[in-house]
């Protein structure tokens, strides 16, 4: 289920992931902090381990933060997985998953980001790494991420709207059941005597 977003209310932004990958959103920041529509406001929360908490909060600090954004730092409690994870994603609108579609490196990630933020209800804007292009029919993929949050804002009701109805069909290949379902016909076939 998609949250609702009402005309004037604080957009909740969401990035999350492991510290190696912090760099891309740090990359993006001024950007989204410079070029996003001005008239709106933004609470962007981090979710990662305390050690990337610390250095960014060394790098951005409170000067460099515009009036109409907010950070919400909040550290990655490996205690309390998934639920932690689950409930900001619930409370967000918006994810955002940058990446460098150029390094080798990163051309291989894996999709999990991007259908933990479709499978919430969470519209969500990602690099063009090909995982991530997989599933452009559910989610806003592209390097321009100023632009695409302001286009995520001004249509989403029609966005939610869109994605709800086609989600389920993009994300049908990931479904877990399935996935099991596939592992066990793989195993019994390998378990057949040979003929």
């Amino acid at each position: 289920k998609f949250n609702k977003l009402n005309t004037g209310e604080t957009i909740r932004l969401l990035w999350f992931g492991n510290i190696s990958n912090l760099k891309y959103l740090v990359r993006e920041m001024r950007d989204l902090f410079s070029k996003s529509d001005h008239s709106k406001r933004y609470e962007l929360t981090i979710l990662t381990l305390e050690v990337g908490l610390t250095k960014l909060q060394h790098k951005y600090t409170s000067n460099l933060i515009p009036l109409n954004w907010s950070l919400r730092l909040t550290s990655w409690d490996i205690e309390n997985q998934p639920t932690q994870l689950k409930a900001e994603l619930s409370r967000a609108h918006i994810t955002l998953l940058p990446s460098d579609p150029l390094d080798p490196k990163k051309n291989g990630v894996s999709h999990n980001r991007l259908i933990d933020s479709i499978q919430s209800g969470c519209i969500a804007i990602a690099s063009p790494v090909d995982s991530y292009v997989e599933l452009a029919k559910v989610s806003l993929v592209g390097d321009n991420f100023p632009k695409l949050l302001d286009f995520a804002v001004a249509n989403y009701p029609r966005l939610c709207n869109k994605y709800s109805k086609l989600r389920d069909a993009a994300l049908q290949r990931f479904n877990p059941e399935l996935n099991i379902k596939k592992w066990e016909i793989a195993i019994q076939e390998t378990m057949k005597p040979a003929h």
